[in-house]
């Protein structure tokens, strides 16, 4: 008999923890979080820059592979890339994981621009501006990659920063750029490859 109840408690309390903890990873309790967005990784990645490297300032973001809501898909990480003026030796990398740890990096870049990138949060606007200009199109194309930084783009001296989202069919046999004005969100060029 007490083997019974033993066993009977121990369903009982599995079955307690079971509900108490929800089979949703992302919710409470969860192990994931709910927000990947830019500015989730970005606090996540400021947050390292101020103990590892405080006199850096946020000059790149990537992100190897976006949803279209402009978050990383399943288990991709955020990539900020912070610099010092005239010091190309020391360039952090922070890279945010999927479930928020990080993992740093300390690099060399000798194009390291003087500006600072501004507090963008959200990627979502980008790769909406980006779907509106190519409009039906956008059904053929899977965004994959997502680039911010200052702008290089010699044919746009106007623009301060730029954020470049690449597609590429779903047999990636083509791939396509679209060039965004990073501060209004304006489709400034898409060419194809």
């Amino acid at each position: 008999m007490p083997r019974i109840l033993r066993v009977t408690a121990c369903l009982l309390a599995s079955g307690l923890i079971v509900a108490g903890c929800g089979d949703d990873a992302t919710g409470p309790g969860g192990i994931l979080p709910d927000d990947y967005s830019l500015g989730w990784g970005r606090e996540i990645a400021d947050g390292v820059r101020d103990s590892e490297y405080p006199e850096g300032y946020l000059y790149m973001i990537s992100c190897i592979d976006v949803n279209d809501s402009g978050e990383p898909e399943t288990a991709i990480s955020w990539q900020f890339n912070y610099g010092a003026p005239g010091d190309s030796n020391n360039v952090l990398i922070v890279i945010v994981q999927y479930i928020g740890t990080t993992n740093t990096l300390w690099e060399s870049d000798p194009t390291v621009p003087d500006g600072e990138l501004p507090d963008y949060d959200d990627a979502g606007p980008w790769v909406e501006a980006a779907r509106e200009q190519l409009g039906s199109q956008y059904g053929d194309w899977e965004e994959y990659a997502l680039l911010v930084k200052g702008n290089d783009y010699s044919q746009f001296p106007w623009v301060l920063n730029v954020a470049v989202l690449q597609f590429m069919l779903p047999d990636t046999t083509e791939q396509m750029t679209a060039v965004i004005d990073a501060d209004t969100d304006s489709v400034l060029v898409v060419f194809n490859y």
